[in-house]
C-alpha cells in the first residue's frame, strides 16, 4: 500500500500541520481521528486495514489530517469565542488548503467530491464537513 507522510506549513493556521495519505486513486476520503487524536490514530487503530482492499485496488484514498481539538472542542477552560475561532480556522484549513493539496498529491480526480469519515469526535467532524460543504463532500 502506498503510504505517505507530510508535515507542511498552513498559512491559515500559521503553524505546521501533519497528515498521512493511504493509497493514490479512486474516491478521496478524509478520515478524522477521535477527540484529541492525531493524524496517525485512524490507521493505528486498524481503520485503514478495514478498507485496505479498496485502497489496494485504487478505488479509495484515505487522508488523515491532524485536528485542533485541544484548542477548540476540548479546551473546556478556554474562552468560548477563541475556541470557536480556532475551530473555524481549522475548518478553513481543511477545505481551503488541505483538500486542494490532497488533490495535487493524489490521483483522486480534481473535479470529484470527497467523502468524510471518523470515529467519536472524528465522526462529528466528518458530519460537520459533509453538511456545511456539500459542494466539496458527497458522502459521510
Amino acid at each position: 500500500m502506498d503510504i505517505r507522510y507530510y508535515k507542511e506549513y498552513s498559512h491559515i493556521l500559521e503553524r505546521d500541520m501533519e497528515f498521512k495519505i493511504f493509497g493514490n486513486g479512486g474516491k478521496l476520503c478524509l478520515a478524522f481521528a477521535p477527540q484529541n487524536g492525531r493524524f496517525f490514530d485512524f490507521a493505528e487503530n486498524g481503520m485503514v486495514d478495514c478498507v485496505s482492499e479498496w485502497i489496494e485496488r485504487g478505488m479509495l484514498t484515505i487522508a488523515c489530517p491532524d485536528s485542533l481539538d485541544q484548542i477548540s472542542w476540548s479546551d473546556s477552560d478556554g474562552d468560548g469565542r477563541c475556541r470557536a475561532e480556532n475551530q473555524e480556522r481549522w475548518f478553513a484549513y481543511v477545505t481551503d488548503e488541505l483538500l486542494p493539496r490532497l488533490r495535487e498529491l493524489t490521483d483522486t480526480g480534481a473535479a470529484g467530491k470527497a467523502m468524510t469519515t471518523g470515529c467519536s469526535m472524528g465522526a462529528v467532524h466528518a458530519g460537520n464537513f459533509f453538511f456545511r460543504r456539500p459542494d466539496l463532500f458527497d458522502t459521510v
